[in-house]
C-alpha cells in the first residue's frame, strides 16, 4: 500500500509581537528547512499573499528577498499554493519603531466581508490572486486564513 504524505507550511510572519525582522522570523527559517530536508521531499508552502502586498508597498527590498526566495522553492520543485490574511491591508510598517502594526480588524476573509461588504471583499481577494498568479503562476489550492 503506497501512502502519499503531504507537508505543508504556511509562509507568513506571526501578527503578534516580533522580537526580530521579517528575514529572521521567515526567510532564513525557511532557508535553514529547505537545507535541511531532504531534496527528492517535496514541500507545500501557502503564501500569505496580502503579507507580501504590504512587504511590496512598504519594504520593497524585503519584497525582493521574499520573492526571489519564493521563486527559488518553485524552481526546486517545492509547490506554492494561495493563502490569505486580509488583515495586512488595515496594519502598516512603522519605520521609527521597526515593526508591523497590526489591525485585526478584517484578521479573515469572512470579517472582511461582514465589515466591508461582499462586493469590497471580492475586489481584494481577487486583487491577491492576480498578484499571486503573476509573481508564481496559477494556483490550485487556496487555505483561508482563520
Amino acid at each position: 500500500m503506497k501512502i502519499n504524505l503531504l507537508l505543508t507550511f504556511d509562509y507568513e510572519i506571526f501578527f503578534g509581537e516580533n522580537f526580530t525582522d521579517d528575514i529572521h522570523v521567515l526567510l532564513q527559517p525557511t532557508e535553514d528547512l529547505i537545507l535541511r530536508s531532504d531534496p527528492s521531499l517535496k514541500l507545500v508552502f501557502f503564501v500569505d499573499v496580502a503579507f507580501l502586498q504590504a512587504l511590496k508597498k512598504y519594504k520593497e527590498e524585503t519584497f525582493k528577498a521574499f520573492t526571489d526566495q519564493l521563486k527559488s522553492l518553485q524552481v526546486k520543485g517545492h509547490e506554492l499554493q494561495f493563502h490569505y490574511h486580509p488583515h495586512w491591508y488595515d496594519s502598516h510598517w512603522d519605520p521609527k519603531n521597526n515593526k508591523w502594526v497590526f489591525d485585526l480588524t478584517n484578521f479573515s476573509y469572512s470579517l472582511q466581508i461582514k465589515n466591508l461588504g461582499l462586493e469590497k471583499a471580492n475586489f481584494l481577494f481577487d486583487e491577491a490572486m492576480s498578484f499571486f498568479n503573476t509573481h508564481f503562476g496559477k494556483t490550485t489550492c487556496y487555505r483561508a486564513g482563520a
